[in-house]
Formats: structure tokens, sequence, C-alpha cells
């Protein structure tokens, strides 16, 4: 593939520092024989740890890496910087958008060889970290040595995200949502491979996850000091919330909550693409119409020409000032979708018997949820963030608000049509 084709984030990617241009990737996770000539030769030359003598702290510790992960110290000195340049660019953003203060967004000393372990391992179309050696982690053996892959065997899962069989535990009770044994790498949606790099069940805190939306073309990558039955606790409250809030309108919406004014945090999800996708996917919506069935009455039905013949007559003898409520419904904008008069009946029985103080099902998930890395016991939000950032970068989530270090935010854009969530849903049957 030509520089000029390749997508801006391979730019970002970890390379040799042995040409002017960001043109010789690294590929630590493509083995030998995958390599071309070229390749092969910058590998044999450049590649491997060469003895050296240092002089200060830093070089010490730079030469230390360079035994431990047999790899040359000028690849992690030039690819050192290379990394603390995408962390100073994740900072400002984070600082422009979220005010936060410098001392925030920097990370603890001794976690810049965790960062540069993840990144260097990170390559254009697979995460695999073989060095990791923390939480029951083994680093893999390679002949030789090295953070490179070989031709022993191709890159392989070790690890399995468990159950962790806990009646408290929504993954696992009442329906189990993940088997032991499961699968041990995920696949994205633009075809990008992750494979797990530590042991991990339901309880593992400190998780990077993946959560993919049923319609199987929308995801979203996340970052969390809990678990993530924990997490999803939270995405799934939102979840509920912003469909609700979207069938029912502002002023219906005001009426439950009693003109109570938003706080910051719940503006703030309102705005992310995670749950606002939640309202123009048929298969998300049929998913929340089935746990929820009482909010049928709020989507409107296409109708024949016969069907709308008959309500035009039906409304002709219906006195429209006897809706407290229903007149409130948003209308839909594509002049196909009609509410008929039954649905307007039942949403005013709807508020009258205030059915929305109904409970949503506490262990229904939107999303399909998965553990993609784990990062250390104590390790701090800075560091997840960054991982957070390179997965969502090279994953290309269209989800994800914020954190794609190739491109400015605001250019990711989630193709909707407003009647979308319309579309293809099955009515349960009377």
């Amino acid at each position: 593939m030509s520089t000029n084709s390749r997508p801006k984030r391979y730019l970002l990617l970890p390379c040799y520092p042995t040409t002017s241009s960001d043109d010789d990737l690294l590929l630590t996770n493509v083995s030998i024989d995958e390599l071309d000539e070229s390749q092969l030769i910058q590998r044999q030359l450049f590649g491997y740890h060469q003895p050296t003598t240092y002089q200060n702290d830093h070089e010490q510790w730079i030469d230390s890496l360079s035994q431990s992960w047999n790899i040359h110290r000028d690849i992690l000195q030039f690819n050192l910087k290379k990394m603390l340049t995408l962390l100073d660019q994740l900072a400002y953003k984070r600082m422009y958008h979220f005010s936060t203060h410098p001392q925030e967004e920097t990370l603890y000393e001794d976690e810049y060889k965790i960062a540069l372990e993840f990144y260097l391992q990170m390559d254009y179309n697979l995460f695999y970290m073989k060095t990791c050696s923390y939480r029951g982690a083994q680093p893999i053996i390679n002949r030789p040595s090295s953070i490179f892959s070989t031709n022993e065997r191709p890159p392989y899962g070790r690890y399995t995200m468990e159950a962790c069989h806990q009646k408290s535990c929504s993954l696992c009770y009442p329906s189990r949502q993940i088997e032991s044994k499961s699968t041990v790498q995920h696949i994205f949606v633009n075809g990008y491979r992750s494979i797990l790099n530590c042991p991990a069940t339901c309880t593992t805190q400190n998780i990077i996850y993946v959560l993919t939306c049923p319609c199987k073309q929308f995801d979203y990558i996340g970052e969390t000091s809990v678990s993530l039955p924990q997490r999803l606790t939270y995405h799934r409250k939102h979840g509920n919330r912003i469909i609700k809030e979207f069938l029912l309108g502002k002023k219906l919406t005001n009426y439950i909550n009693g003109d109570t004014i938003k706080s910051y945090e719940t503006l703030v999800k309102d705005r992310m693409k995670l749950y606002q996708h939640l309202c123009y996917c048929s298969v998300a919506m049929q998913h929340f119409l089935d746990e929820n069935p009482d909010y049928w009455s709020f989507i409107p039905q296409r109708l024949t020409v016969y069907e709308e013949q008959e309500q035009e007559r039906e409304i002709k003898f219906v006195d429209h000032h006897q809706y407290q409520f229903a007149n409130d419904v948003p209308v839909p904008t594509n002049m196909n979708y009609h509410f008929t008069t039954e649905q307007k009946l039942n949403i005013e029985e709807f508020f009258q018997q205030k059915k929305y103080l109904t409970q949503s099902n506490s262990h229904f998930d939107f999303y399909q949820a998965s553990i993609i890395a784990v990062l250390p016991e104590k390790a701090s939000s800075v560091l997840r963030r960054f991982v957070e950032t390179l997965f969502i970068t090279h994953a290309q989530t269209k989800l994800n608000t914020f954190g794609h270090l190739d491109a400015d935010d605001s250019s990711i854009r989630v193709q909707s049509n407003g009647e979308l969530c319309y579309e293809n849903l099955v009515r349960p049957s009377i």
C-alpha cells in the first residue's frame, strides 16, 4: 500500500527511525515469513537489541526495556517520543473540551512503560500484547525471545473472560451472556482485531471494553475503573432514559420530570452518539420495545391508503380536546406515518395510569459487551484513557464522540434518518 493511499491513522503507528518518513511501520505482530524482503532486512539489521553503554538513568531505563523486549534501543527512543506527542495531543484536546488541568492529564512516572508496551504492539490491523506480565499474564516465549512475532505460530489468544457466576452479576443472571472459555479475541466493525492480553472475569476492574450495536454496523470503546457489569448499569440507565425521552418528546418528558432542569452530566450524555444511535436504529428500538411493550403506542404506523381514509373519517367524529397528552407526542416528519386513534387513547391511558413510572428491565443491555484489554490493578485514569484512545483510533469506532487521534471528532458522522427507528419494526400480534 502506498503512503498516499494509507489511512491517516497509519501515521500514528510505531515505526523504524531509519527514514525521515513514517512509511516503515514496525509491524511487531507480523511474523518473519509474512514480511517482504525489505521489511525482513530492516528487522534483521535494525530491529533487535544491541549491547551498548548508557550514561544516565533515562538511557539505563531504555536499555533495560531494550533487553527485556529484545528490540533496538533506537526504536524505543524514537517511538517513545512519538507516543509522548500523542499523549500531549490527547491532553490538549481534553483540556480544551473538558477544561481539565494539565496535572489531570499526566501519566504517573511508572506508567510510561505500560503505555509504551501497549503502543508498540498495536499494529495496523491487530492488537496483540505478547509481553504482558501483570495480573496473571505470562509473556509469550518466542525464539528468539522478542516483542516481535516469529514464525513459530500466528497470533493466538491464551486468555479468556470467565463468567463469575455471581447472582448479583447482570452478565451471569438471570440469563448468562458470558460463557466460560468465551472468545479470546474481538473483531471490530471495521475489521480491526484485538486479542485479550490478560485473564479476566466479570468482576475484573480497570479495563477497556467494547459495545457493539445489535445491528452490527456501529461500535463504541470505553474505559472504566470498575467492572464491566457495573459500567453497563450506567450505560443501561442512560440508554433507556434517552429512548423514552425521544419517544415521548420534550414537553411530555418535562411533564414527567416536573420541569426539573437536567444536570450537566445528563446533558453531556444526551449529546453522546452512543445513546443517540439507539433512537435511530430499528434493531435497538425493537429490543427496547420487546422489553417495554407499553411504549408501542408511541411508535407511529405506516398506513395503507384505505387505512388513511378510514382514519380521516374517524377523525371527523373525534373531539381532539379530549386528548390531554396524545397531542403533545412528537409528530413524525414523514407524512407516511401516523398515530391511530387507538394509539392516542392508549397514550392517554399510559399517562393517566402513570405507566412511565414502571421500571425498565434492570438486566437488559442494548449493546453486546466484551472486555478487549486489561490494565494493571492500580492503573490511572490517564493511562486508561490513552489506551482507550489508541483503540478508538484504530478501530475507527463511529459511536465514540471523543477520542479519534487521526481526525477531528466532529467529522465522525453517524448516518441517520429521523424515521429510521420505525422501519422494519415487528409489532406484537394482537
